[in-house]
């Protein structure tokens, strides 16, 4: 499963009357790295599936430059049903001319997402996609009035329409795509380090550690007698294999074989049956593997 979001600039204090063009046109998009948004998932479907509910979070990870321009990094988090996903999108906001570009799974190269400096029911279109600006209105968040902005945005068969808070970003947005529908709301935000919204409703206290790639670790200790600690992380849900092997690559254990969530672990391997000497221990996941040697000493 792989849904899109957007994201955006920071300015402090939360609402401030900012004057200026460049105000006006991050206002809106507050991305400042560290930057979290939080938001509540429902799923439609047209053809008779179950409707659903899940939850998601985006936090700027970095800056990051592609094709020589500085892009936004956004960890996206999802609490898919019994497990967990993650992807990263690549964001950037032209600040002379307010325009919003997207790379992600659907657009890999830079797509026009935005204009925060369109008028009232502006169209752009390139002749694959269309973007029209739906107007400025007014939307309650922690019981305040905000202005916000609307758009919708149409690319072959993915349609999707978003609403954006000043001093906040992203407030709700709405994807559909074979035949469903998944329509986010902003539950809570973190900006410049500071809540706001209702936290309470956290689903990803182990989520958030989940980790950025696959990894193998040294074992520790290492040399050990006769236990020794493997670490590991698993980037998204994948038949995990980690096996043992002598210095000529015999085969001598094999430790996991089974489907893992994303994660960070760790198994203790006992090598009492085992003589002094190198070993090799080697792991399996997706297109990913990679080995390490370690040494028992008796």
């Amino acid at each position: 499963m792989v849904l899109v979001f957007l994201f955006f600039y920071n300015l402090s204090p939360l609402f401030p009357q900012g004057t200026s063009k460049i105000d006006s046109l991050f206002s809106f998009y507050p991305a400042h790295v560290g930057n979290k948004w939080f938001y509540k998932v429902s799923l439609t479907s047209s053809v008779g599936d179950p409707s659903s509910t899940l939850f998601c979070s985006r936090e700027i990870m970095e800056d990051t430059m592609i094709n020589n321009l500085t892009y936004k990094k956004i960890l996206n988090l999802w609490d898919v049903y019994h497990y967990k996903e993650k992807s990263f999108t690549y964001e950037r906001l032209d600040s002379a001319s307010g325009k919003l570009f997207l790379i992600d799974y659907y657009n890999k190269e830079a797509e026009m997402i935005s204009d925060f400096s369109m008028k009232d029911r502006d169209v752009y279109s390139n002749g694959s996609s269309i973007l029209q600006f739906m107007g400025n209105s007014d939307r309650e968040f922690m019981n305040q009035i905000i202005a916000a902005k609307s758009f919708y945005h149409q690319k072959y068969s993915l349609s999707r329409s978003f609403t954006y808070y000043k001093q906040i970003g992203l407030g709700n947005y709405t994807q559909y795509m074979d035949f469903t529908e998944a329509s986010y709301s902003l539950v809570w935000c973190k900006l410049n380090g500071v809540y706001y919204g209702d936290t309470l409703q956290t689903r990803f206290s182990k989520t958030e550690e989940l980790p950025l790639e696959f990894k193998l670790s040294q074992n520790y200790p290492n040399p050990f007698n006769p236990t020794t600690t493997i670490n590991y992380s698993i980037l998204k849900r994948s038949i995990v294999t980690l096996k043992i092997y002598d210095i000529l690559g015999r085969e001598l254990a094999a430790l996991i074989n089974e489907e893992k969530d994303p994660g960070n672990y760790k198994i203790n391997f006992d090598g009492t049956l085992l003589p002094s000497g190198i070993y090799l221990y080697k792991i399996i996941c997706e297109k990913y593997s990679d080995a390490k040697k370690m040494i028992l000493i008796k």
